[in-house]
């Protein structure tokens, strides 16, 4: 993957970052496989040393880890300690749960028709088995609600703590899809409907939710790997 230099100048070390962020946010790297600079470097088409100030950022953000001997890989879902994804979800559910409050006073009609079409769009993959179009899907949906508010910074501060987290890992819950997917359309009809109050409380539930739901799956996984109940 080459990278892209038209958009301005930036760092080589900026461009690699966005570049491997770009494609563990989209899944093209995976949890789990595990790739060497020199595979890094080759794949973005130049050399090591900013791909290694890249992959140190991108450790610092919680979405790579790097290993000796290993290489790198992306984070598992299942690396996180039950104390950070508590965290994780609890700073989540504080910014977006803002965002949307804001979202439904401060939302333009260019705005309500590109959060209505990555919906339509992520039901779409959802329901075609394409979870790497959902992933993707799926962050710029809340994207849109995080830029809707109207305050920069707000966003700026929601696509951090999204991006510390590898939330295209949640998906393998079971049942975790289904109900997200409702979700969405009634944290959207709230906005729509300049219902600040009910856009809060309905993304305060979207993100409880999922913090249960996962918080189940990792300690489960942790009873599994501890050979089960004592």
């Amino acid at each position: 993957m080459a990278i892209d230099e038209s958009s301005g100048y930036r760092t080589k070390t900026e461009m690699a970052f966005q570049t491997i962020r770009s494609l563990l946010l989209s899944g093209e790297l995976s949890p789990g496989e595990n790739m060497t600079y020199r595979q890094l470097s080759e794949r973005l088409q130049m050399s090591q040393t900013p791909v290694r100030e890249a992959v140190r950022r991108l450790e610092a953000e919680g979405l790579l880890r790097s290993q000796p001997h290993k290489g790198v890989s992306a984070t598992d879902l299942r690396d996180l300690s039950i104390e950070e994804a508590q965290d994780l979800y609890l700073v989540r559910m504080l910014l977006e749960r803002e965002a949307a409050r804001l979202a439904a006073s401060r939302i333009d009609a260019e705005q309500c028709d590109a959060m209505q079409q990555a919906r339509l769009a992520m039901e779409e993959a959802a329901a075609s088995d394409d979870p790497g179009r959902l992933r993707q899907l799926h962050g710029q949906w809340h994207f849109h609600v995080h830029r809707a508010s109207g305050s920069p910074y707000l966003a700026s501060l929601c696509a951090s703590a999204w991006n510390r987290f590898p939330w295209e890992a949640v998906w393998v819950v079971p049942g975790r899809l289904e109900r997200s997917m409702a979700q969405h359309r009634e944290i959207e009809e709230a906005i729509f409907n300049g219902d600040g109050d009910a856009a809060a409380r309905l993304m305060e539930e979207h993100v409880e939710t999922g913090r249960r739901t996962v918080l189940k799956h990792l300690s489960s996984h942790r009873l599994m790997l501890e050979g089960g109940p004592k």
